[in-house]
């Protein structure tokens, strides 16, 4: 299968049969794939050429979601979820035993965000857990806004592609690594470092 414009059911039983879909965030287009099949994170992570050391981020429904992902929340993280989830903010905890070693890349560490777009939200919570939300390329390539701007190569391999409604603004998420007593903006994205350190700050 490989169908544009999927109803967000077929596309979740495309992910519980181990596929690829690629779907629409409030930043970018991601892929998913279910994390709870190995051999499905394994295959995406072919499919982008991704390097062996490279995790792949995740997303979430609802906060409540991460805490079968990650180890431990601090304050300031918790701080950092109160004001900007769900949005464009990834953060990195230690992650929780058992998960693949292919989204982790054995880092002890797993980024996790919680997306205010209804099609993304909608998937993780059809799916009933955490999906993928690595970009929509191959090998450090951009990002894009749309599925028209879908690499061919990845679009023959993906089950579904769905529609981009309301489309990705097109803006990195900002990635911050919450897991000590300061934050650190890896990436500063949609919401700026100056924000995250007030907002950690309460």
């Amino acid at each position: 299968m490989n169908q544009g414009g999927g109803s967000v059911g077929a596309a979740v039983e495309a992910l519980r049969a181990g596929g690829v879909v690629a779907y629409p965030t409030e930043a970018l287009y991601a892929l998913a794939v279910d994390i709870r099949r190995p051999e499905a994170v394994e295959h995406l992570r072919l499919l982008k050429s991704r390097e062996a050391h490279k995790p792949l981020a995740l997303l979430v429904a609802d906060p409540l979601d991460i805490y079968t992902l990650v180890a431990d929340v601090s304050p300031g993280a918790q701080a950092l979820m109160r004001a900007f989830w769900p949005g464009p903010l990834t953060l990195i905890f230690n992650a929780a035993p058992g998960l693949p070693a292919g989204v982790t890349a054995q880092t002890g560490t797993v980024a996790v965000r919680c997306s205010s777009h209804p099609v993304a939200a909608a998937l993780a919570r059809g799916l009933g857990g955490a999906i993928t939300a690595t970009g929509c390329n191959r090998g450090g390539g951009r990002g894009i806004r749309t599925a028209a701007e879908l690499d061919p190569t990845l679009r023959s391999a993906v089950a579904c592609v769905m529609d981009g409604v309301p489309e990705p603004v097109g803006t990195a998420v900002t990635v911050v690594d919450a897991r000590l007593g300061a934050p650190t903006v890896v990436r500063e994205g949609a919401i700026t470092a100056d924000a995250i350190h007030k907002a950690w700050a309460g």
